[in-house]
């Protein structure tokens, strides 16, 4: 708490300048970057006192803060660096739809589609590949260690090597699995391909700050990383981001990211940055998925429907009673690990709280709502489990929405599911389990736009290792230039073709 001496001080000098004095009561804390050249730096660490240091971020001659303080002191800011641009440092998400509800069997049709046929791995290691992620897993059988350096999450508990997301070592299975009986492998699979994991989601797996994501972009060019993967993302921008993507392409770095999971026009950052390539997702019909973000700023296509990869551990999904067991449900993204054991209630579509629902595990039907609203009213009202059973026949994936996550656990289930759940058991106890399992690695497939980035970014690694004196613009444009079209003015220009792509990239003038 500040003193009384130094808000009057702060409040007369605002007034002064002519600077909105917010009240005692809206002076809430927010998180904002503040880029200075190197001749402010000087100033703007003299006002440290005024402010958390969340990031510092030294990019040439600027310096680049990420500092929580309140909107008093922002204003105050404003007028004492004028030369400085301050803004919200927004947040950045992870961009996949775990698991799959259309990959009942095993497939490598991603692989298969992007044109790797007769290139050669052997140069490989002229090449280093980043992932910024949720860590990676090395005693997974299908990925190694040997090649491979880390930067751990910034708070010490979390370990890089030990991936409670999954989505790191599913993206890390996409680019470099090695070769497996059953026929899965990486767009490389020699274990030859440096690799370096810069772990920024920790076990919730909510969100980073675009400031985060810069410092780790930092770590990736420090270990001399060529190709970035940025599997996130999120819908607000940020000049001081864009400016210092544009500066690390100019360095000889590509950047690429997922385009985004919203399935409409928004725009998602870092992607849509004109220094870093946009990757939509398309379906083993090469059509743009349904959730794939459609917007000029896409610039090319890779499998991102029923991919396989490589997990850390696998989830695990149960629904019993009376000894039946109920098969093929899913958790909704943003649900909480966890288990219950409870009376069943009906809460019809959930549309409201109801204090009969206290301790009880509750079934929803689909509809009326949003699933976040039908879950708040839930856990509002102190159950301990939620099902939401489709208003249609068929199973669904339900999710709780960007930066949205639940305290208790929320499944999916069919109509025909959700029938027999009303008519046979309500008012008796059933067992609701959504765990994770780190001992069981395997292979999970997953939708998202995250799970097309890495094959294009393992792709890009892979053509550059045949023509390293080529700069990353030119292996930008020969990406481009190679992809199929797939006339589909979303899907940029094309799918990602590793052959045509080599051939252009050699014959540039």
């Amino acid at each position: 708490m500040r003193n009384i001496f130094e808000l009057f001080i702060l409040s007369s000098f605002a007034l002064l300048s002519g600077v909105t004095v917010h009240s005692l009561e809206a002076n809430e804390t927010g998180r904002y970057l503040i880029s200075v050249d190197r001749t402010s730096s000087q100033q703007l660490m003299s006002l440290r006192q005024w402010f958390q240091v969340n990031r510092e971020i030294q990019d040439g001659d600027r310096l680049i803060l990420s500092v929580s303080m309140g909107a008093r002191e922002l204003d105050f800011f404003r007028v004492k660096l004028p030369m400085a641009t301050i803004e919200p440092d927004p947040k950045r998400y992870l961009l996949s739809q775990q698991p799959s509800l259309g990959a009942a069997k095993l497939s490598t049709w991603g692989r298969e589609v992007i044109g790797l046929d007769g290139i050669s791995e052997d140069q490989i290691e002229n090449q280093k590949l980043c992932i910024i992620d949720s860590g990676y897993s090395p005693l997974h059988h299908a990925l190694y260690d040997e090649l491979v350096s880390f930067t751990p999450h910034p708070n010490l508990q979390y370990d890089p090597m030990n991936d409670l997301c999954n989505h790191g070592t599913h993206v890390a299975g996409i680019v470099a699995a090695r070769e497996q009986p059953n026929g899965m492998r990486g767009v490389v699979s020699k274990g030859k391909l440096p690799l370096h994991i810069v772990q920024v989601f920790g076990e919730s797996c909510r969100w980073i700050y675009a400031s985060d994501l810069m410092d780790a972009v930092q770590d990736c060019r420090a270990a001399g990383s060529t190709v970035v993967n940025m599997s996130l993302g999120g819908i607000h921008t940020s000049k001081i981001e864009r400016d210092f993507y544009e500066k690390l392409l100019n360095e000889n770095i590509l950047l690429v990211a997922a385009a985004g999971n919203r399935g409409n026009t928004d725009k998602s950052y870092p992607a849509s940055y004109p220094a870093v390539m946009s990757v939509a997702a398309i379906d083993e019909r090469l059509n743009r998925a349904s959730f794939s973000q459609r917007n000029k700023e896409v610039e090319i296509s890779a499998p991102g429907v029923a991919v396989w990869s490589t997990v850390s551990g696998l989830t695990e999904v149960v629904v019993r009673s009376d000894a039946v067991e109920f098969s093929n449900l899913e958790a909704m993204t943003g649900s909480a690990y966890g288990q219950a054991h409870a009376v069943l209630v009906d809460g019809g579509r959930c549309l409201r709280t109801q204090r009969s629902w206290n301790s009880k595990i509750v079934l929803c039907e689909r509809g009326g709502s949003t699933f976040w609203e039908k879950l708040l009213n839930v856990q509002r009202s102190g159950a301990l489990g939620v099902l939401v059973y489709n208003h249609e026949e068929g199973p669904f994936r339900g999710t709780l929405g960007a930066g949205n996550f639940s305290d208790i656990p929320i499944l999916s289930m069919s109509r025909e599911q959700g029938k027999i759940l009303k008519d046979q058991h309500l008012g008796r106890f059933i067992e609701l389990s959504y765990f994770y399992d780190s001992t069981m690695g395997g292979f999970e497939a997953w939708d998202g736009t995250s799970m097309a980035a890495p094959h294009v970014a393992g792709v890009a690694a892979l053509v550059w290792s045949h023509a390293p004196h080529r700069s990353a613009k030119d292996l930008r444009k020969a990406l481009c230039q190679g992809a199929k079209s797939l006339e589909d003015d979303f899907t940029g220009c094309g799918l990602v073709q590793a052959r045509k792509a080599l051939e252009v990239l050699v014959e540039l003038d």
